[in-house]
C-alpha cells in the first residue's frame, strides 16, 4: 500500500491518548519509514498502525513500533526490513533511549521482537503497562536477562504520573481503550 499521502494524524493521536502521552503536533503526511521532520528539533517516522519513531537533537523513542500482527490487513505492519532494522539499531533506529507499549495488544507488540531488540540495545528502557509486561514475561525465553530494562506502569484507569527515564520526561495517562477497561 502506499502511503505518500496518508493522513496519519489521528493515527498519532490516538497513540498519545492511549495509555501513554509523550508530545503534542500534528503530522500531515508520511510514508512508511521515511522520516517527516514536524519542527527543526523532531522527526517522525511512521512505522505501521500506530507505531512510531519520535526523534529529537539527541533523543529517541519507538512506539508501539515491534509487532507483526495487521488483524487480517486492517492495519499496517512494519516491513520485515524495517523491523530487521530496528532490532540491530541501524539508522534511523539507532540509540533508541525508549520503548513504548502503549497496551496489550498484538498490533502494538510482539514479545519476541521486543526480546531481541532489548537484548541488542542494552541502553533502552521498555515502558508499558503490566498486561503488556505480562506478555512479555510469559512469551520471552530470555525475560530475565532484559527485566530490568523494563518498566512496568501499573496505573488506576484515568490515574496520571509524570516521570522522566533516560533523560526523557513522560507525561504517563491511564485511559480506556476500547469498551472495556483492563487495558
Amino acid at each position: 500500500m502506499n502511503l505518500s499521502s496518508r493522513i496519519i494524524t489521528k493515527t498519532l493521536t490516538n497513540v498519545l491518548m492511549g495509555f501513554l502521552t509523550i508530545v503534542e503536533f500534528s503530522v500531515v503526511a508520511a510514508s512508511v519509514a521515511t522520516p517527516v521532520e514536524i519542527a527543526p528539533a523532531l522527526q517522525v517516522t511512521y512505522l505501521g498502525n500506530c507505531g512510531f519513531l519520535l526523534r529529537g537533537t539527541d533523543k529517541a523513542i519507538v512506539i508501539d513500533g515491534l509487532f507483526s500482527t495487521s488483524y487480517n490487513g486492517m492495519f499496517d505492519v512494519p516491513s520485515p526490513e524495517t523491523v530487521n532494522r530496528i532490532i540491530a539499531g541501524e539508522k534511523p533506529f539507532s540509540g533508541i533511549d525508549l520503548l513504548l507499549i502503549t497496551h496489550k495488544h498484538e498490533d502494538h507488540l510482539n514479545p519476541i521482537l521486543i526480546e531481541a531488540f532489548l537484548q541488542k540495545n542494552p541502553q533502552c528502557k521498555l515502558v508499558c503497562p503490566t498486561e503488556a509486561n505480562e506478555i512479555i514475561r510469559k512469551k520471552c525465553r530470555s525475560f530475565e536477562a532484559i527485566k530490568s530494562q523494563i518498566i512496568n506502569i501499573d496505573m488506576e484507569l484515568f490515574a496520571h504520573r509524570k516521570m522522566t527515564i533516560n533523560g526523557i520526561a513522560l507525561d504517563v495517562l491511564r485511559l480506556r481503550h476500547g469498551l472495556s477497561s483492563k487495558h
